[in-house]
């Protein structure tokens, strides 16, 4: 279950490597990857490289199931287990001991086949999304020697599947295509790559055969796996496969990072407390109890046999199938949302975010564009300037092209008639595209562009449906314009247009028509989801690669208000002051991952990131969340997976992460409360009878072993109904943590009822019922009536004190539970009675039907007096805390 914390520590051994093979002309390549370029014999190259397969971890079994087998609850139990054993074989001790023994490994089996299969489905479903169906694509047959021989080679293309692929494979990429591995370019053709999983960065970068540029991820003529062609063709020669592309080098790190959450860490925390004060007490108690014999050497075993089941109804050993049910209650609950929950812990967690860290491009905007401005020179509405940039967006042939689409759904209900005549590509040369259609029997050239480029080409504008010359002030006033959208991120497209004929359609001398301007789309109720989210006590921070600006902008436009550093910056200021900021730009995978690692200290973290280079943060956050069209290496890397982009979900799976974590810590308060109070009761009880009765033949103790572990089997199963109860609103309106520190507090002070009615219960049947006296005179049968009404009363009492403190209301008014809930409390509550009257061999479990109705009734007042301490414990633990569980 607790997994060892590792620091995040990435280092691309391959780094210098690439940079050599970036900066190597084509004739000396070969020897730099010491493979031909290009493979007419795949053969040699498979048996000398491999091929690009992912490489998974193999599931050890052994290591595994021993690693469930000895968590802290596991260990004690084993040895508890071991030692009844032993002293079963040993010495004279009752057949008692022996089932006592053997029903401790079965809880110990039991838990750790649980752990185990939680640990077997993880890497089942690791290797599931390893094994998507894979792209297939093309490569040459023929070995390349002179690149100019590259523009007659389509005839040689074959498809391959993308995990065959070698060393020294020379690939052909065209738009759409998902690079396989690691690549060089030796030939390309306008070539543009979307590498926004790699850096967070949306704009497009130029690829091309050589390289000036020194930063790995800015190597010119390096295409790396997981990234996206979005415009023209290349041939690449393959120069690195699995674990040693850059990307799955990531993937290799993360496998070693921390897996330990903040539900785990406190957990552990939790149980060596619990421990602790196992370790301490239960010897006290075999001591106290061996006393009331003189210490006597024969009359030892009881004692001791009574100590170690004390220990062993401490201990809460069906925690992880406690645990495991309410998660998968919870995980069939969220799944309802189209969501895949990979890894069931962190449902717990999700119930105690309070940061919600979360990448930019394709979780907050749509990584598209939509037009928010179309002006003409005076800054008005114009029929004609929407005309032309409608037929010139309708026209354009470029594919993939972000900002067309958006013009296109911008005038959507635009009906206009055009003769297309000729198109002008859009290239990231000129930063333009144009188009020449016949539009009202005129013939006219229409472009669209950079601010930076048309406005070179302008020598005249329409103003106020008049084409005039430029005149002075001209450049300044469209600069000042187009520096006032920059500020508010809006990206400004220029308009021009110009008559043309047969002997002149060249793009210069163009009349400025008006401006575009566009902005980066952001999700639908992306704004009123973020204030959801604050409602809910959940700080927002936005993590991006994306420059300052661009960054800077959705900030605001999302609500929030802007507290920014940069991934350069965050080195040079303390953690008390990153926690104070809500946007960090220009960020590495590594720069999110420690940013993540520092929020960490105070909060508990959820990551949303779709890319390559979100994979680490993803790993590193107390839940990673990703979306089913993200890279698969986000997918590997993150707890949960949203079928859609819908931010609706994420809402959802709060609020059920939090009823689920809400469930799961009463279960641990109210558990580790009941069974404190039953031990003070043992340890006062020992104390007592050791110093006031002493039998002649057998030791006084208050309950035998047997009907310890029968109570404790019975306390585990009413335990597990805890997953079908309700929660108060409020455990859903903010985020909770487990506090370590007020668990030994809460559960000493609401023990306290199992104490008080307890002994109310010892003097009432030991003084009123006169069995105190009996007892000390060797009656047998009245031990086993004494043991038998406080084996009920601690059961009962137990079922009291989860329906009452189940909710910080007062249990009859507040949050009803559901009826399953209430039969089964009932029910577990009768079943003392149920093994007492119906025809089972009771005297093996030492248990006695009490011949005194009047016991009876003081039962019904037993059972009062708790429901009303219980009530007016937790009354005074909330005015006192001002908090319940």
């Amino acid at each position: 279950m607790f997994k060892k914390k590792k620091d995040i520590d990435f280092i691309y051994d391959k780094t210098d490597y690439v940079n050599r093979i970036a900066n190597t002309e084509f004739n000396n390549l070969e020897e730099v990857i010491s493979s031909p370029i290009g493979l007419d014999n795949r053969i040699d190259n498979v048996n000398k490289f491999g091929t690009n397969t992912v490489v998974v971890k193999k599931f050890n079994w052994l290591k595994e199931f021993i690693g469930s087998l000895t968590e802290l609850f596991n260990l004690l139990l084993l040895a508890i287990g071991t030692l009844e054993l032993i002293i079963f074989l040993t010495l004279e001790t009752g057949f008692i001991t022996l089932v006592s023994a053997l029903i401790i490994y079965f809880m110990v089996i039991l838990a750790a086949c649980v752990d185990f299969q939680q640990e077997y489905k993880a890497y089942k479903e690791s290797i599931q999304l390893h094994h998507e169906i894979e792209n297939e694509i093309y490569i040459l047959t023929n070995r390349i020697v002179d690149i100019n021989t590259l523009d007659n080679q389509k005839q040689n293309l074959v498809k391959i599947k993308q995990s065959e692929l070698t060393i020294g494979d020379v690939i052909y990429l065209s738009p759409g295509d998902i690079v396989p591995t690691d690549c060089r370019i030796i030939k390309s053709n306008d070539l543009y790559m979307d590498q926004s999983t790699l850096n967070g960065e949306t704009e497009y970068i130029l690829k091309s055969i050589n390289n000036t540029k020194e930063r790995l991820l800015d190597l010119e003529n390096i295409l790396f796996a997981h990234t996206m062609v979005k415009q023209g063709n290349c041939y690449a020669v393959v120069i690195n496969i699995s674990v040693n592309n850059y990307s799955d080098s990531i993937g290799n790190t993360i496998e070693d990072m921390d897996d330990e959450s903040d539900y785990e860490r406190s957990l552990k925390k939790i149980s060596q407390i619990l421990i602790g004060f196992i370790l301490i007490i239960t010897p006290i108690i075999f001591v106290i109890s061996w006393s009331t014999s003189g210490f006597a050497k024969n009359d030892f075993v009881d004692p001791l046999v009574f100590a170690l089941s004390i220990a062993v109804a401490l201990v809460p050993e069906a925690l992880p199938a406690i645990i495991s049910a309410n998660l998968k209650l919870g995980s069939k609950v969220i799944s309802k949302n189209k969501v895949i929950i990979k890894n069931l812990a962190c449902i717990q967690n999700m119930g105690s975010v309070n940061v919600l860290t979360t990448d930019k491009t394709g979780t907050l905007t749509l990584n598209e564009f939509e037009v928010n401005n179309i002006v003409d020179y005076s800054f008005n509405q114009s029929d004609w300037l929407n005309t032309i940039t409608s037929i010139n967006a309708h026209a354009s042939n470029m594919l993939n092209n972000k900002i067309d689409s958006a013009i296109n759904n911008h005038f959507k209900d635009l009906k206009i008639k055009y003769e297309l005549i000729s198109t002008i590509d859009f290239s990231h040369e000129n930063k333009l595209s144009g188009v020449i259609a016949k539009v009202n029997k005129q013939k006219l050239l229409i472009i669209k562009g950079s601010f930076e480029e048309v406005i070179k080409l302008i020598s005249k504008v329409r103003n106020n449906n008049k084409v005039e010359d430029v005149k002075p002030g001209f450049v300044e006033k469209l600069n000042e314009f187009n520096n006032q959208q920059a500020n508010l991120n809006n990206k400004i497209l220029i308009v021009a247009s110009k008559v043309v004929d047969s002997k002149d359609n060249s793009v210069s001398e163009l009349v400025f028509e008006g401006f575009v301007g566009l902005e980066e789309k952001l999700k639908q109720d992306v704004i009123r989801i973020i204030k959801i989210f604050q409602n809910y006590g959940i700080d927002i921070k936005v993590l991006t690669g994306d420059n300052e600006k661009v960054s800077e902008n959705l900030v605001k436009k999302i609500g929030l208000d802007v507290k920014k550093i940069s991934g350069e910056q965050i080195v040079s200021v303390s953690e008390e002051l990153i926690k104070s900021f809500n946007l960090f730009y220009e960020l590495s995978p590594l720069d999110k991952a420690q940013i993540i690692s520092i929020l960490q200290k105070d909060n508990v973290v959820a990551f949303l990131g779709d890319g390559v280079n979100d994979a680490i943060g993803l790993k590193k956050a107390d839940v990673g969340i990703s979306v089913n069209d993200g890279s698969a290496l986000a997918k590997q890397s993150a707890d949960i997976i949203m079928l859609e982009k819908d931010l609706d979900v994420l809402e959802q799976a709060f609020i059920q992460g939090r009823k689920t974590f809400a469930n799961a810590v009463k279960f641990v308060n109210i558990t580790i409360a009941s069974n404190l109070g039953l031990l003070i009761t043992l340890l006062i009880s020992s104390i007592w009878f050791s110093l006031t009765y002493k039998a002649n033949d057998f030791i006084f103790l208050p309950m035998s072993p047997i009907q310890l572990l029968l109570q404790n089997l019975i306390f585990d199963f009413a335990n597990l109904v805890f997953v079908l109860d309700s929660v108060d609103d409020n455990s859903i309106k903010s985020p909770s943590r487990w506090s370590t520190k007020s668990i030994i507090p809460f559960a000493l002070w609401n023990g306290t009822v199992h104490v008080i009615v307890s002994c109310i219960n010892f003097l009432i049947i030991g003084y009123g019922f006169k069995m105190f006296q009996q007892i000390t005179n060797g009656n047998v049968e009245t031990l086993h009536q004494f043991q038998t009404a406080f084996f009920i009363e601690v059961v009962i009492t137990h079922i009291i004190l989860i329906m009452v403190y189940r909710t910080s209301k007062f249990s009859l008014t507040g949050p009803k539970s559901n009826s399953l809930f209430n039969g089964l409390m009932l029910m577990f509550a009768f079943i003392p009675f149920l093994i007492i009257l119906i025809d089972l061999p009771i005297h093996k479990m030492e248990l006695e039907f009490i011949k005194n109705v009047f016991w009876y009734l003081t039962l019904l007042g037993l059972i009062t007096l708790s429901f009303g301490l219980a009530e007016l414990f937790k009354y005074s633990y909330i005015r006192i805390n001002n908090k319940w569980i």
